[in-house]
């Protein structure tokens, strides 16, 4: 700043360091993977050797998505998988039961707290329709919808290496506990 007589005054900075303990949690990425598969990644071979053999299996259409499809049920739930060239590739898992280690160790049995304090959580209020935003960093987007049966489903979304949009649910019963996991992908 210059004053009347031309003369600079001094200038004063300062600086804020922030140490925040526990450090904030990242957004849900492709890296987060379940142990045994991923979803975009893992080949019907690798999957079925790992979780096991179906007890039934069949032709479906995926989504919108125009080649083969293929659903594998299985007592936990479904994996689907689509052909890609010449080779299955796992593009679905919805789930009831913890079959493998989940992204960031939560799963089947956590609660809402747990699940979202896994990821980043701006800790935003609740929206007028009852869901409430978790964060948006397009394309990653956290949040909490609230269902018409009064059940909510957490989801986050983000994208593969070819900017397909990748998606994790885990859906709440009333009590606010998770009974059902799904990951998916749309080719």
């Amino acid at each position: 700043m210059v004053n009347g007589y031309n003369k600079r005054s001094s200038t004063m900075e300062i600086g804020y360091k922030f140490l925040v303990s526990p450090y904030l949690a990242e957004p849900y990425a492709r890296g987060d993977t379940f142990a045994d598969f991923a979803i975009g990644k893992t080949l019907l071979d690798d999957f079925t050797s790992r979780i096991g053999e179906p007890k039934a299996s069949g032709p479906i259409q995926y989504l919108l998505y125009d080649g083969q499809a293929q659903e594998l049920d299985y007592d936990w739930g479904k994996a689907m998988f689509i052909l890609v060239g010449n080779q299955w590739l796992l593009a679905s898992v919805d789930m009831n039961r913890n079959i493998s280690s989940p992204p960031r160790g939560v799963g089947i049995g956590a609660g809402e707290r747990e699940i979202a304090s896994a990821f980043k959580d701006f800790g935003m209020p609740l929206n007028q329709d009852g869901s409430r935003n978790l964060y948006y960093a397009d394309p990653d987007i956290g949040v909490i919808l609230k269902n018409e049966d009064g059940t909510r489903t957490i989801q986050y979304s983000t994208t593969t290496l070819t900017s397909k949009p990748l998606l994790l649910q885990f859906v709440l019963n009333e009590q606010g506990i998770c009974t059902r996991i799904v990951n998916f992908y749309r080719p």
